[in-house]
């Protein structure tokens, strides 16, 4: 448990730390002012039952003579205002306390998110290929809320309502002993007995929250996301009924825990109430007296209105941090991934002035059964443009990512003019590139910010979004169709555009920070003919560009300056587009898309 508590400190700064540390002393003194808030209605009820108190207590008649007081009334009313200062010096530093709780636990979710987000996204990508994003996502939003709010916030509560015991107990202690004593030795006996039953009922349920809660996420993401296809084949009841049952155990989950967190403060809060019975009954036999009894039984009653909702929020305390701290392991594992020192400020491009080499790379997935790559020998000459050709799985993505910086090679080196690409130096290379995937991402944001991918609106440059929108051939498209033109949100993973549309903004993204190195893996395939050849036509009129394509389309190929064939891994053939696709070729079939009369 202890290196539970570890773990969890360890997520926040040093500063953050500090701020915890002064909670707690501040949740002491709240402590210490509630015990105060309790005894100081002693004395007005005390007088309250017997006004010759005033004349016979030592200390209630020096507090008489000091303030002066004409007759026991007013004094009786300078007791009362006493005692309300008092219990309003106390809320109000509780409320304040509680409001310091919020502010601490709440921010300090919000900067774990922030960092965690921070570390998936500058984790290696490779590890993030391995991950499922529904799980990330759960990561991120829910089981951070667990550990922070469910847990250190608990946690904070549960010293708090110790706090607070202690000074009231000891209050009690001080003022009825071995009613306080008994009392107390039925609470223990009662919550040690409740602990021992229903904890381990709570960390059980708390251990299958996690899971249940990643399926919920996963196959309602997967759902909302194949939402076209499943109402083409009307399969809706299916993946309803596959959201529903992870979430119809939750939900049970939820019910028992429930359950679990009302019996045991029922239970104390009988138990401590019917010891405040016994106590009384106890006083008023053993003095014979029930006006003498009243003040202290009032005070006992007062002391019982504090202490029980904090025995209880002790109890619920504990059942939450228990509950939460399962969550702890995983989102641990997750901030101890290693991720590459990322320069806060902008780093120099890694220039290209000769050639892009790769030089005998290979590379296996980490499920992987054999190697995607496989010795891949190739040269890019800057300025020239290069198209991969292949079969389905023939490697040409994981050469892409490994050109990217985003895969690093299990073996060989991609060397830029002779310097080899590095986990040091990849920002400085990625600088260089304008990158088109396959499927183009589009943000629920406007087609300025698609375009101008991690500019702040303030600082896009509308010159430039026009040119590379221009030679996308998208511009017209934007100002002339769309209601507000580059102001235009384009929905949800640009669900109101066609597909050709998504990739000509993604084609427009590529070119908007006027990168020396293009890389487009597919990036013409949903676009038509005659609006690829206008694309690849403002492509060569960009000047100097050093292009690598991954394309089935005969425009891709004939538009290169060479082409790298791969099959199962490994470069099996290199040379020009009329050399490769010429009639005898093996490799013609990949190059030249079949005519209706070699289909026929």
């Amino acid at each position: 448990m202890l290196e539970d508590w570890r773990k969890l400190f360890s997520f926040f700064p040093k500063q953050e730390r500090f701020r915890i540390f002064l909670l707690l002393i501040s949740t002491t003194i709240s402590g210490l002012f509630q015990a105060i808030g309790v005894a100081s209605i002693l004395p007005f009820i005390a007088v309250v039952a017997d006004p010759d108190l005033v004349t016979e207590n030592p200390y209630l008649n020096g507090a008489y003579e000091y303030f002066g007081s004409d007759g026991v009334s007013e004094f009786l009313v300078l007791l009362g205002l006493f005692a309300m200062l008092v219990l309003i010096a106390t809320n109000l530093l509780v409320a304040v306390n509680a409001w310091l709780t919020f502010r601490v636990c709440h921010i300090g979710e919000h900067d774990l998110a922030k960092r965690l987000l921070d570390k998936y996204l500058k984790a290696p990508y490779q590890l993030l290929l391995q991950r499922n994003s529904a799980e990330l996502l759960k990561m991120l939003v829910s089981e951070i809320d667990r550990v922070v709010i469910g847990t250190l916030m608990a946690g904070i509560g549960v010293f708090a309502d110790v706090v607070a015991t202690v000074f009231i107990v000891a209050l009690l202690l001080w003022i009825q002993p071995w009613v306080t004593i008994a009392t107390l030795a039925v609470l223990a006996v009662a919550y040690a007995t409740i602990y021992i039953f229903v904890i381990p009922k709570v960390v059980r349920l708390g251990s299958e929250f996690a899971p249940l809660n990643t399926e919920i996420y996963k196959n309602a993401q997967e759902a909302l996301h194949a939402s076209r296809e499943i109402r083409v084949l009307g399969c809706e009841d299916h993946f309803v009924a596959r959201f529903s049952r992870p979430l119809l155990r939750l939900s049970r989950n939820a019910v028992k825990y429930s359950t679990l967190d009302i019996i045991p403060a029922q239970a104390l809060e009988l138990i401590a109430f019917g010891g405040l019975i016994v106590a009384a009954v106890f006083m008023i036999g053993s003095t014979g007296d029930a006006g003498k009894a009243i003040p202290t039984l009032a005070m006992f009653g007062f002391a019982a209105y504090r202490l029980i909702p904090a025995l209880k929020d002790l109890f619920d305390g504990v059942q939450a941090v228990r509950y939460n701290m399962e969550a702890l392991e995983p989102l641990w594992q997750d901030f101890s991934v290693a991720v590459e020192d990322v320069p806060s400020e902008p780093v120099p491009a890694l220039e290209l002035h000769d050639t892009i080499r790769f030089a005998d790379v290979s590379y296996s997935y980490p499920a992987g059964r054999q190697e995607a790559l496989s010795g891949v020998e190739f040269k890019i000459r800057a300025g020239t443009a290069l198209c991969l050709a292949g079969s389905t799985g023939a490697g040409k993505s994981t050469t892409i990512d490994v050109l990217l910086g985003l895969l690093q090679p299990s073996r060989g080196q991609v060397l830029v003019d002779g310097r080899p690409i590095t986990p040091q130096n990849v920002r400085a290379w990625q600088r260089n590139i304008g990158y088109v995937p396959q499927v183009v991402f589009l943000f629920d944001d406007t087609v300025a910010s698609n375009i101008a991918l991690g500019v702040e609106p303030e600082a896009i440059d509308p010159t430039r979004l026009e040119r590379a929108a221009r030679i996308a051939q998208i511009h017209d498209f934007i100002v002339d169709e769309l209601p507000l033109g580059y102001q235009t949100l384009v929905g949800e993973r640009g669900a109101s555009l066609s597909g050709g549309q998504r990739q000509r903004i993604g084609i427009a993204r590529a070119l908007y920070h006027d990168a020396p190195v293009l890389v487009m893996d597919e990036a013409t395939n949903e676009v038509d003919l005659v609006t690829e050849a206008k694309i690849l036509q403002g492509l060569r009129e960009l000047g100097r560009r050093t292009m690598l394509f991954v394309s089935h389309r005969s425009t891709i190929a004939a538009f290169s300056d060479e082409i790298a064939v791969l099959e199962s891994g490994r470069v099996v053939a290199r040379g020009g587009f009329a050399e490769l696709s010429a009639p005898g070729s093996r490799y013609r079939a990949l190059l030249v898309e079949p005519t209706a009369e070699t289909l026929a």
